[in-house]
């Protein structure tokens, strides 16, 4: 597979992180959803849309491919990750915060605990 483009980032919550009903911002480490094998540097990350239902809140985060061939396999979550801030235009509510995607549906947002 050929690198270059961008594509929606995968992302996640770090441990600790507090999402409740009064959440109007928090960090979100992104990786490459595709696996490339070079780490992400924080320029790659170019920017992230939120849209806003009445049941869930979902962000996709975008990011810049490498270029070059890029690996089949993902490797493992490392923790070193760049972190961005998504901050939302009203607070989170009762909705679910959602992982966007465009070649899949949405997903529930997680928190790992590295």
């Amino acid at each position: 597979m050929q690198g270059g483009g961008t594509e929606d980032a995968r992302w996640w919550i770090d441990r600790g992180a507090e999402i409740d009903p009064t959440t109007a911002s928090f960090e979100a480490r992104v990786a490459y959803r595709s696996c490339t094998e070079s780490q992400m540097k924080p320029e790659a990350i170019e920017n992230y849309s939120v849209t806003y239902g009445e049941e869930t809140v979902t962000v996709s985060i975008s990011v810049r491919l490498p270029d070059g061939l890029r690996p089949r396999e993902c490797p493992p979550a490392i923790g070193g990750e760049p972190v961005i801030v998504i901050v939302l235009e009203e607070p989170l509510g009762n909705r679910t915060l959602m992982v966007g995607n465009e070649a899949q549906p949405p997903v529930e947002a997680t928190v790992y605990n590295f």
